[in-house]
């Protein structure tokens, strides 16, 4: 490998070490946002490489995930839920209701 390698693979993963940042400060803004709990919008929005523990602190962890979506600090936290199934089985639904019109434009003495 030589330095024109090492310089790019640097590059690559300064670049990677920012954007994953970045969207980390954006999970902590949607999860304050909607109030959902940080480790759910985590998991929903960040792909499995990172470490989806939170530090005491309540920043999110940095680290590379090595077990099961965690890192070797993490790996005993306590898993996120999962979400909570909405359409329960026998629970029916009504059709969202449609509107139709049918004649959009009107004369001008009808309305007056």
């Amino acid at each position: 490998m030589g330095i024109p390698d090492k310089v790019a693979s640097l590059i690559n993963s300064e670049v990677e070490r920012r954007v994953h940042e970045e969207l980390c400060a954006m999970v902590v803004k949607v999860s304050t946002l909607y109030q959902v709990p940080l480790k759910i919008v985590r998991k929903d929005l960040l792909g499995a490489d990172r470490c989806m523990g939170v530090k005491k602190n309540g920043i999110l962890c940095m680290h590379r995930a090595v077990t099961d979506g965690y890192c070797l600090k993490h790996i005993h936290d306590p898993r996120p839920i999962e979400p909570i199934n909405k359409h329960r089985e026998g629970v029916k639904y009504a059709p969202p209701v449609v509107m139709r019109v049918e004649n959009q434009f009107r004369d001008l003495s009808t309305i007056m």
